[in-house]
C-alpha cells in the first residue's frame, strides 16, 4: 500500500485549478512525457507539481521532479529539477521537454515540491529541503528576455524551524505571496513580500502560528482576505490527527491573523482521516477528500457548505466512499472543478488490483465526480484512467491541472516504459 501518509514530503500539493469546457463522455489518455529512469542522463525523475499555462490552443507545461538533474557529489541521484513541455506541430510529434532549472546542492534548495505560475510569466515554488538552515526554500524564476537565453533563479531563504518536508503551495494574492509549512512543533502561514528595488531581499513575515493543527496543507484563496486550508489536527471527542479543516483571516484595526476551526474529521468509518487541501466551488462551498477512512476505509470526498450567518456552524456532506480494488484508493489532497462543478482528482491507489509494482493496492487512477441532475441526489464518481505502471506510469501522488481547453494534466511519480522513471500525461 502507497499512499500520502506514508510517504512525507512526496505526498502532495495543490495544483492550480481552471475553467474548463464541459467533460467529454469517453476520456483519451495519452503520455506527453516520460523521464529517463538512468542518472546519467541528468533527465529530471519523480515529477510532483505541474501547471498549464500558455493559451487554449498553444498550451505549455511547467512543473518540477523531485530528483533528476546533473549528479553531484552532494547529490548522487540528482537534487531536483524544474521543467516545461511544449505540445508539438504537427500534432502527433513528441513534446518537447526544455530543463529550465537544475538544483545542483542542498544549498540551492533540495527536491522541488510545488509550483505556481503568476501570470507575468514568472514561477514561484518551493524545495522540500535545502537552503541555508536546511528547512526548505522558496524560489522565483523569471523567464528569459530573449529567445534561448536561461531562466533566471532566485532563493529566498525564509528562516529556520519552517520545513517544507510535507509539500505546501505558494499563492499569490494582490502581488504578495502567502504559504504554510510544517514549521518545528506547528504548523505557520507567513507572507513575502516583493522588494522595491532590484537587487532587494524579500520581506518575510510570520502572520500566524497554526499550533496545534501542525502539517498544514495547501492554502486555498477564498477572496476579501480569506483562506482556507487543513492540518493534521485533532478536535476534541474525535480521533487523534485525523485532520481539521481551517479557516484564516485578519482582524481590524490591527491585522493581526487569527484561524477558525470549521470542521474535525472523525476518521473511519466516519467521514474520513487524513488531511487535504480543498478547492473553493460555487457559492462558497469547500470541497476537498481525505486520504483514508470513510465507509470502506479508503477515503472520501467531501463538501462543507457555509451557514446563512455568521458564526453558525459549516455543513459538512459526504459525496462519495472510495472503494478500493477497480475502484479508486487512497486519493491524494488535490482536487480541481470545472465550470460545470464536476470535481477531478487522483488516487495513489485503486484502479488495478493486478499492479505489477504493488500488485494488491492497484497502481492508482484519475478519477471524476459529477454532481447530481437535482439537489439531493448522489453524486456519480467514474474512473477515467486506471494506471498499469506500462507506458502510462504509475503512483500519481499530486492531483491534476485543467488547462483552458479543457484537457487535464497530471504526473505519475514511477515506470513509464522500459528505462524511464515517472511521466507526464493528458486525458481529453
Amino acid at each position: 500500500m502507497l499512499h500520502t501518509n506514508q510517504i512525507g514530503y512526496y505526498g502532495a500539493l495543490l495544483l492550480v485549478a481552471a475553467l474548463a469546457q464541459p467533460a467529454a463522455a469517453q476520456s483519451k489518455f495519452s503520455t506527453v512525457y516520460a523521464f529517463n529512469a538512468d542518472p546519467s542522463a541528468a533527465d529530471g525523475r519523480l515529477p510532483i507539481a505541474l501547471v498549464a499555462g500558455g493559451t487554449a490552443a498553444h498550451p505549455v507545461l511547467y512543473g518540477t521532479t523531485l530528483q533528476g538533474g546533473p549528479l553531484t557529489q552532494q547529490c548522487t541521484s540528482g537534487c531536483g529539477t524544474v521543467f516545461s513541455l511544449t505540445p508539438p506541430s504537427p500534432a502527433g510529434d513528441p513534446w518537447t521537454e526544455t530543463r529550465i532549472y537544475n538544483f545542483t546542492s542542498p544549498a540551492d534548495g533540495l527536491g522541488p515540491n510545488t509550483l505556481l505560475l503568476a501570470p507575468s510569466g514568472v514561477l514561484y515554488g518551493t524545495t522540500g529541503a535545502g537552503g541555508t538552515d536546511g528547512y526548505g526554500t522558496a524560489f522565483l524564476l523569471a523567464p528569459p528576455s530573449s529567445s534561448g537565453a536561461p531562466w533566471t533563479k532566485s532563493t529566498f531563504q525564509v528562516t529556520t524551524n519552517l520545513e517544507f518536508w510535507i509539500p505546501n503551495n505558494l499563492v499569490l494574492v494582490n502581488g504578495v505571496l502567502y504559504g504554510v509549512s510544517q514549521g518545528d512543533a506547528s504548523g505557520t502561514f507567513f507572507s513575502l513580500i516583493p522588494p522595491n528595488g532590484a537587487g532587494q531581499a524579500w520581506t518575510f513575515t510570520l502572520l500566524l502560528s497554526l499550533y496545534p493543527a501542525f502539517d498544514p496543507m495547501v492554502l486555498t484563496p477564498g477572496g476579501n482576505g480569506v483562506f482556507y486550508l487543513t492540518s493534521n489536527g485533532t478536535v476534541i471527542g474525535k480521533c487523534g490527527n485525523c485532520g481539521v479543516v481551517l479557516s484564516l483571516t485578519t482582524t481590524q484595526p490591527s491585522g493581526a491573523w487569527t484561524y477558525t476551526l470549521l470542521h474535525g474529521f472523525g476518521g473511519a468509518p466516519s467521514d474520513g482521516n487524513g488531511f487535504s487541501a480543498v478547492a473553493l466551488g460555487s457559492g462558497g462551498v469547500l470541497y476537498g477528500v481525505t486520504n483514508d477512512g470513510g465507509t470502506h476505509g479508503f477515503g472520501t470526498v467531501f463538501s462543507l457548505t457555509p451557514p446563512a450567518s455568521p458564526g453558525a456552524a459549516w455543513t459538512e456532506a459526504i459525496l462519495y466512499n472510495f472503494a478500493g480494488g477497480k475502484d479508486a484508493a487512497y486519493p491524494n489532497p488535490s482536487v480541481v472543478l470545472d465550470a460545470n462543478g464536476v470535481i477531478y482528482g487522483t488516487s495513489s491507489n485503486g484502479g488495478d488490483p493486478g499492479c505489477p509494482l504493488y500488485y494488491a493496492s492497484g497502481c492508482g487512477t484519475v478519477f471524476s465526480l459529477t454532481p447530481p441532475a437535482s439537489s439531493g441526489g448522489a453524486w456519480t464518481e467514474k474512473v477515467l484512467h486506471a494506471f498499469h505502471a506500462g507506458n502510462d506510469g504509475a503512483f500519481p501522488l499530486a492531483g491534476v491541472t485543467l488547462a483552458l481547453d479543457g484537457t487535464l494534466y497530471g504526473a505519475t511519480t514511477q515506470a513509464g516504459g522500459e528505462g524511464k522513471y515517472g511521466t507526464v500525461f493528458k486525458l481529453q
